[in-house]
């Protein structure tokens, strides 16, 4: 059995969900191939997110390279002719899993994406063949458009859906008004998944690779997760109270305040960004280091730093250990395993 994972938009929560369910269906001694036709960042030539996957689930599980990949490189060999081939015709040898068992093939950020090569949603739901499972991720009720859209599109080939990313004051409401719906429409919804700040959370390494910053000190911590950014420009009395309403978060200041650096030091503060290039005081490093919390400087002004951390938060990837434990309690306790391993035909 083919199943792929589609989403409606990228970064929508798909590559956490599929490996939470490779998880859970290996657990039960499930065969389980994954398999990504297209993929995004290389690393030697091998996708990230595959290699990452590897890791989870252990060297007893094949995991299929991608057809081909996003890069700029490998598009621009793709316009220029340099390459021809026609993936659509590999798509019937690939991916297929034993009998009894399930291949989880990851699609493309958007169900258009990949049609450079043929292999969109729909090419690959085609020609695999496979059932599709679609992450939504919830912004209005009008995320209807997208899944009555794509049953338009699939027809029986699309399983079921799943609404990622659901505020929990919403929570209540999208599971008495909205599923009912989309279930009325032909299009069994597995779970609700409600929002969670780890899951949409970075690194400090994630943070300090995007900014090319210097790390100052605590280099062993690099592993903390940051959930939100405040950004210290106003008065240490004011910035006490500010940094107080939020947790495991980093400060943005400049090198050069120190008063606004300790403030945030005695809040549940991840980590500093000082900004300018400007070194922090002694005290300001030894307070660090007592505290565990790593410094970064960086060469850019306070703007251009807020302006990377917003854009590097919407393309939240899917990489730390902490997130995989967390999508798999997210999973068991919202998603309907039992429905969906009979509508696979995996059920007792």
């Amino acid at each position: 059995m083919n199943l792929l994972i589609g989403s409606t938009e990228a970064f929508s929560g798909k590559s956490a969900i599929a490996l939470g369910l490779a998880l859970h269906l290996r657990a039960k001694n499930i065969e389980v191939r994954y398999a990504k036709p297209l993929g995004n960042l290389q690393v030697g030539g091998e996708d990230e997110d595959c290699l990452f996957v590897q890791s989870q689930l252990g060297a007893a599980v094949p995991i299929l390279p991608p057809l081909a990949f996003l890069d700029r490189g490998s598009v621009r060999r793709r316009l220029n002719g340099e390459d021809t081939v026609n993936y659509v015709e590999r798509l019937p040898n690939y991916g297929a899993s034993q009998a009894g068992g399930v291949c989880l093939i990851e699609a493309a950020g958007t169900p258009q994406e990949g049609a450079l090569y043929g292999l969109t949603l729909q090419a690959l739901a085609e020609h695999l063949p496979a059932r599709v499972l679609v992450v939504c991720r919830y912004h209005t009720d009008l995320v209807i458009d997208n899944l009555l859209a794509l049953r338009q599109q699939l027809g029986n080939r699309l399983l079921g859906a799943i609404l990622n990313d659901v505020p929990e004051d919403h929570l209540e409401d999208i599971r008495a008004v909205l599923v009912p719906f989309i279930e009325s429409q032909g299009i069994g919804v597995f779970g609700v998944l409600p929002a969670d700040r780890i899951l949409r959370s970075l690194s400090v390494e994630a943070l300090a690779h995007a900014l090319g910053a210097e790390v100052l000190c605590c280099p062993e911590r690099l592993d903390l997760m940051v959930e939100s950014f405040n950004i210290g420009a106003m008065s240490v009395n004011a910035a006490l109270k500010y940094f107080r309403k939020s947790e495991n978060k980093a400060v943005i200041t400049g090198g050069d305040r120190t008063d606004i650096q300790l403030a945030a030091l005695e809040t549940s503060t991840t980590c500093l960004i000082l900004t300018g290039h400007l070194p922090p005081t002694a005290g300001t490093l030894a307070r660090a280091e007592q505290l565990e919390v790593p410094i970064l400087s960086v060469n850019h002004d306070t703007l251009a730093t807020v302006e990377i951390i917003e854009r590097i938060f919407g393309q939240v990837r899917f990489r730390e250990p902490i997130k995989v434990k967390r999508i798999q309690k997210l999973l068991e306790r919202n998603f309907d395993f039992v429905r969906f391993e009979k509508l696979l035909g995996l059920g007792d």
